[in-house]
């Protein structure tokens, strides 16, 4: 972390980046980022919503870690295309988000539970 020389140029592509970069953040910040803290705690009936929490929120900061830790390799080895195929991927995402996870806003958490495992009896 040393700073730029003071002859150092902004260019073009340095723009670029940093937009790829702030549109990649705001795209998995109001898609998959935060997605599992609500639904996740919502997903699963009252006996093992604790346990399904813990690995619901503990595998997506396995992925954010993950994501940290191979973007420089990435970019290193890719270039551009780094910020390419992140993008694919929020739109994947989103558009999974979108479509295939239900709605529970509105509903009660027994509500919930009942409409995903209507057959499902817990003793």
């Amino acid at each position: 972390s040393h700073p730029a020389p003071a002859n150092a140029q902004v260019t073009s592509s340095g723009i670029a980046t940093i937009a790829l970069i702030y549109l990649f953040v705001i795209a998995y910040n109001f898609s998959w980022g935060p997605l599992p803290w609500p639904y996740v705690s919502e997903l699963f009936p009252t006996r093992i919503r604790e346990p399904g929490i813990a690995v619901g929120v503990a595998s997506q900061w396995l992925f954010n870690f993950v994501f940290s830790l191979t973007t420089p390799y990435m970019i290193t080895n890719m270039g551009w295309g780094t910020f390419l195929l992140w993008g694919v991927f929020d739109i994947c995402i989103a558009a999974f988000a979108w479509f295939v996870l239900t709605e529970t806003q509105g509903r009660s958490l027994e509500e919930i539970t009942n409409w995903k495992t209507p057959d499902v009896q817990i003793k």
